[in-house]
């Protein structure tokens, strides 16, 4: 049951600190994952953000078909296009890493474990911001 255990993971990880605005939906639906892998991908998404964009960040998950989505959405200054193709790289740290500390491995993981639910990692620059996107297939949804 993937709603609520999304619910659960973000409470958590926003217990300290309110720059995480969490929309749970009114349904649910269950997914095949690691849950331990899983909790892993969104603390390595929600730390990235706060890592490099240092702003709020929004999420929020949809149904489109058979797949959930799962959006992260900063507002920084996103990824710069030319860094775009080679952030899922192993040890790749782009131009606006800057003096943050970090090994390249993060998005790198972060692909590994979705990939291995059967699912999907998307990126997309805003003209203010970040959106990651992970889209996960629906094994049964919830009423």
């Amino acid at each position: 049951s993937l709603c609520e255990f999304l619910a659960e993971i973000v409470t958590e990880i926003s217990a300290e600190q309110s720059d995480i605005c969490f929309t749970k939906l009114d349904f649910d639906a269950v997914v095949f994952i690691d849950k331990n892998r899983f909790v892993q991908v969104v603390e390595n998404l929600i730390n990235n953000a706060r890592k490099y964009a240092k702003t709020k960040i929004d999420i929020w998950s949809e149904q489109k078909d058979n797949s959930i989505f799962i959006h992260f959405r900063d507002y920084g200054e996103g990824i710069p296009d030319n860094d775009m193709p080679f952030v899922f790289e192993k040890f790749y740290r782009g131009r606006n890493s800057k003096d943050e500390q970090g090994s390249g491995l993060g998005l790198y993981i972060v692909k590994y474990i979705i990939e291995h639910m059967k699912g999907l990692i998307l990126l997309h620059n805003h003209s203010d911001g970040l959106e990651a996107t992970l889209i996960l297939p629906i094994q049964k949804s919830i009423a």
